[in-house]
């Protein structure tokens, strides 16, 4: 997937199990997902640099309508020489989303079914610099991913992946 010549990112993800801390009245369900995000950045430019800026964002969705997750600085700020790959690890974890009991037994039917499909949307700021006489303004990179999953547990795999990236200026 490529972003601009000189950025390409990819996203991994294991969900880990919605089942605990699952608490339910009649109408609603009450989870604390988990997830284990990999992020990889990838500069394969020979002439540039990427500034990767704070206030990175991450939201988990069920459908791409119904919020599983959301969580901020995701990635620390960092310098990122040219020619390089850098790798991140990290766990976004969410407490007391509820849920319609329609939507999780919904959820729960992809589940027994092996296919679950998440949405996962990331905003990333950074910014470039062509070799030390050039920075531009800061830019937010924004991820979109559905990502199927065979199963809701930490052993899941990942059955399809399709991503997008764009990248906006700011002001």
């Amino acid at each position: 997937m490529n972003l601009t010549a000189s950025t390409r990112s990819m996203i991994s993800l294991n969900g880990k199990n919605f089942t605990t801390s699952l608490t339910s009245s009649d109408d609603t369900v009450t989870l604390s997902p988990e997830f284990d995000i990999t992020i990889s950045a990838k500069n394969p430019c020979f002439l540039g640099y990427n500034y990767y800026e704070k206030d990175s964002s991450i939201s988990i969705y069920y459908s791409n309508v119904v919020m599983l997750c959301s969580s901020g600085n995701i990635i620390p700020s960092f310098y990122q020489p040219k020619y390089n790959l850098t790798v991140f690890q990290t766990v976004v974890k969410c407490s007391a989303v509820t849920l319609t009991s329609t939507i999780y037994e919904s959820l729960l039917d992809q589940q027994r079914k092996g296919n679950v499909v998440l949405g996962v949307y990331m905003d990333i700021p950074m910014k470039a610099d062509d070799n030390g006489s050039h920075e531009r303004p800061v830019s937010v990179v924004k991820a979109h991913c559905d990502i199927a999953v065979d199963k809701l547990v930490a052993d899941s795999k990942i059955l399809s992946k399709e991503c997008s990236l764009t990248k906006k200026f700011w002001g």
